[in-house]
């Protein structure tokens, strides 16, 4: 068997050398036009669609065609004209392209090839589709056999148009660009018919020495058909070392083996993908593969204790709650700890750096690790209470995907034999700590045996990282109904509410009031330590004097509230605000503007955006915004699908759309006005304070998820409050048993994780508490919100209460026997223990 030492396994990009092959047809857009092309039926003729160098292009072309649109697809077609070739009739004939999808990332897009031609009067041609989830916002090149578009054996077929197009479910704005479009004969290795960017090898990093961590990579892919392939390993000198065969799914482990069951010896290697096609019935090989560079080290023995690095270090502040869903496979990237770790960081940075503890050779007992003050330069010091560790459980989740769980590491803790624990510790730098070099050791030792210790060197460099509000720190918001205090001059005059808040542990705090005296509140606020958002009813209140168009619901009920989707509720971009005007008549543009100003001026971090419909009649017919079916939505809709729509009763609107197979249309056209008011609003504001954030809550249905899709950004992402995690049980049923309780909370947070994770939305998530939210009819004590803050806050980003149902307000509606100082104490242990990591398992 070969002896290996530093086996170490990096994955990269290359391509494949392709032959030069006979182009019957090309089109590279280098002489500035797109004569023939169209985008449905409008002419892009010269240059009226191409993108210039300044924007995306493909290797280094100048120019590229590009399309944007904001409906469900963009397409962009070629008609050859008088460039018509022969449809081939044997498999060595391929289309190929290059595209970019620009768009938010979504799991749902394809990308849709289309192939025609003629022959005589018979009509030829096919469509190859594919999902692009994985391939947004970067360049693919994919070839396609023109087998898999249909065959002509006759030899008088013509190819007479090429489209290619981009679809996206969610009708918005996304854009397709495309270059070095080709039709050729006679491909040396032909391609694989393989979803672009789904060739994926994993781990990264492997390490085959028999210790069970990392031994093995795992090789798969997504077919866009069927297909018989082989996977070869080959090494640097082209040699074939091993070759796996499979029929179907591509699923693969090459455990580091050659042929002949030795381990290979160190050096780089190629992981190939050859096939046979169902489609194009030949072999084939995909245009890209994985590199692979092999380096060995021998398993930990001896001590009984290794420790194991995840990779260089990471940033902590990266660390979002959506952020920790991760792919399955993501979890097992692990190889062996360097004997010294390294990290340089900036003042008010923090930095961490991965470990793993294996007992591999008999249990272990009180195993703990510690770490003392580092020392630096001129008698500074790095305090050992800025460095702190925590446990990285992984739990597997519907979907293929894993929640990585981060708690604060027990002083001591239990390994038997053959377990590990994943650790990270933490490092942070003070504002005030001077720049340098820190040196120490960490410790790790278990009873009856050698501990080992790893050095340490922390460098801090000469910069301040001013990171943004919602980061580092859990957020703990208080959404307080001011008479809970019990009187309204808890607030009003004097400043003990914000005191009591402070106190218990929050940090931001949300006054629930309407359009005016934020600027007290907020100061006030900032007074004791907590950044304050922007509280707005401006979407929700009614009023019976509200003129058309009015919003319509789908069983013909009229709410005494504007149409959502008009510009009399949104209103448009130069609206200015007039504090004066009644809070109905508000329009929302124009309040954005008004909390954007005051940010500037008053310490307002964000503004409240709210969907939840209050003042619109008991009962409400709707809790939430949802479609409107009014006049003026029907009539807009005619005018852009250009249909006949006769005329309906409103009660008769929606069923006659639906049974014309016109309701999903009809939802897409509104969901794209939706989205176009909610771009407005982000850019209205952040025109005038590109920091600020919105605060959506109630997270719930499909018009807040629409909406907050187009309000979050990678830099500035949006605030998603949720209600189902309330009570003792969820959002409205109860569940006597507290750990019953507290576990279904905990599964609706995963829940609302993973399905953010999908839909890509920029967010920090805040899960809700409400004291005494069941209390009037079962009695829930503060206790249980304790709890549930610390179980909620563990599986996010934070948490929010709304703090408006105890046992003492100033109208002597009493509701249960617990007052709002006990519930604040609850708070307030369960804030300690959130900032310290240490939540309710």
């Amino acid at each position: 068997m070969t002896t290996l030492k530093h086996m170490m396994l990096v994955i990269g990009l290359v391509a494949l050398p392709v032959s030069a092959e006979p182009v019957l047809w090309e089109q590279n857009f280098e002489d500035g036009k797109a004569d023939g092309w169209s985008s449905y039926t409008h002419a892009l003729e010269h240059d009226r669609a191409l993108t210039p160098s300044a924007r995306t292009t493909h290797g280094g072309s100048r120019y590229a065609l590009a399309v944007e649109n904001g409906t469900a697809r963009v397409r962009l077609r070629k008609s050859l004209g008088s460039e018509q070739i022969a449809w081939p009739g044997a498999d060595d004939t391929f289309l190929s392209f290059s595209y970019h999808c620009q768009a938010n990332a979504s799991d749902q897009d394809e990308v849709i090839v289309s192939v025609t031609g003629r022959d005589g009067e018979e009509q030829f041609g096919r469509n190859v589709t594919f999902p692009v989830r994985t391939g947004l916002n970067r360049w693919h090149t994919v070839t396609l056999p023109m087998a898999a578009f249909g065959r002509s054996d006759s030899g008088t077929a013509l190819i007479d148009s090429i489209s290619i197009s981009y679809f996206r479910p969610r009708a918005d704005d996304h854009v397709l660009v495309i270059d070095d479009v080709r039709i050729a004969r006679g491909l040396a290795a032909p391609p694989v018919l393989i979803e672009p960017g789904s060739l994926r090898a994993m781990p990264r990093t492997i390490s085959p020495n028999g210790d069970g961590f990392d031994d093995a990579v795992s090789i798969h892919g997504e077919w866009l058909a069927p297909s018989r392939w082989t996977v070869r390993i080959v090494d640097a000198a082209g040699e074939t070392v091993r070759e796996i065969d499979g029929d179907g799914p591509l699923r693969a482990t090459w455990d580091a083996k050659d042929s002949n069951g030795g381990l290979v010896t160190a050096g780089t290697y190629d992981i190939e993908l050859r096939s046979v096609h169902a489609v194009a019935g030949h072999a084939g090989r995909i245009e890209r593969s994985r590199v692979v560079v092999v380096d060995a080290t021998p398993a930990p023995s001896g001590s009984g204790v290794g420790a194991w690095s995840v990779g260089a270090p990471y940033g902590v502040d990266r660390r979002f709650a959506v952020e920790r869903i991760v792919e399955a496979p993501a979890a097992q990237k692990l190889s062996r700890t360097p004997d010294a770790i390294h990290v340089v960081l900036g003042r008010l940075e923090a930095v961490a750096f991965p470990l793993r503890i294996a007992a591999l050779e008999h249990d272990l007992d009180n195993v703990s690790i510690s770490i003392a003050d580092l020392p630096g330069l001129h008698n500074t010091i790095l305090r050992a209470t800025d460095i702190r560790f925590n446990a990285i459980e992984y739990e597997r989740l519907p979907g293929g995907y894993l929640w990585e769980d981060i708690t604060a590491l027990p002083e001591s803790f239990e390994l038997k034999k053959g377990a590990t624990r994943r650790v990270e510790g933490v490092v942070r730098a003070g504002k005030d700590l001077l720049p340098g070099r820190y040196e120490g050791q960490v410790r790790v030792g278990a009873d009856s045996i050698e501990p080992r210790e790893l050095s340490l060197t922390v460098d801090v460099v000469d910069r301040v990282n001013h990171r943004p509000w919602w980061q580092g720190d859990p957020l703990r918001i208080m959404l307080c109904k001011y008479q809970i205090m019990p009187r309204p001059e808890f607030f009003e005059h004097s400043e003990k509410g914000y005191r009591l808040i402070s106190a218990a542990g929050f940090n931001m705090m949300i006054p629930y009031t309407a359009y005016k005296r934020h600027e007290m509140y907020s100061t006030r606020a900032e007074k004791y330590g907590m950044k304050s958002i922007a509280r707005s009813w401006i979407l929700c209140v009614g009023s019976p004097d509200t003129k058309p168009p009015r919003f319509l619901i789908a069983n013909g009920t009229e709410l005494p509230i504007h149409c959502p989707y008009s510009e009399e509720r949104w209103g448009t971009r130069d609206v200015e605000p007039d504090p004066s005007t009644p809070l109905p008549q508000v329009k929302i543009l124009a309040n954005a503007k008004y909390y954007a100003r005051m940010s500037l001026e008053y310490p307002v971090v964000g503004m409240v955006v709210d969907f939840e419909l209050y003042e619109v009649g008991r009962p409400r017919p709707v809790p939430m915004y949802t479609y409107c079916y009014c006049d003026r939505c029907i009539e807009r809709f005619r005018q852009f699908a250009r249909i006949d729509i006769p005329e309906l009763a409103p009660a008769e609107r929606q069923p006659w759309l639906k049974r014309r197979d016109l309701l999903t249309r009809y939802r897409r056209y509104e969901d794209d006005e939706l989205k176009r008011y909610a771009r407005m609003m982000r850019e209205v504001v952040h025109e005038i304070n590109p920091k600020m954030t919105f605060f959506i809550f109630p997270w719930e249905g499909h018009f807040p998820e629409l909406v907050g899709r187009e309000l979050g950004t990678q830099r500035v992402p949006v605030l998603l409050g949720t209600e189902h995690t309330y009570g003792q049980g969820g959002y409205h049923d109860f569940i006597a048993d507290e750990d019953a309780a507290l576990r279904r909370n905990r599964g609706i947070c995963l829940e609302h994780l993973r399905e953010l994770k999908m839909a890509d939305v920029p967010c920090v998530y805040l899960p809700g508490v409400m004291p005494g939210y069941h209390a009037w009819r079962h009695g829930e004590i503060p206790s249980f919100c304790e709890r549930n803050a610390t179980t909620v806050a563990r599986h996010a980003d934070g948490y929010w209460v709304f703090f408006q149902r105890t046992g003492e307000t100033w109208d002597k509606k009493k509701m249960h026997d617990h007052g709002y100082q006990e519930y604040l104490d609850a708070f307030g242990r369960a804030n300690r223990r959130i900032v310290a990591g240490t939540y309710d398992r």
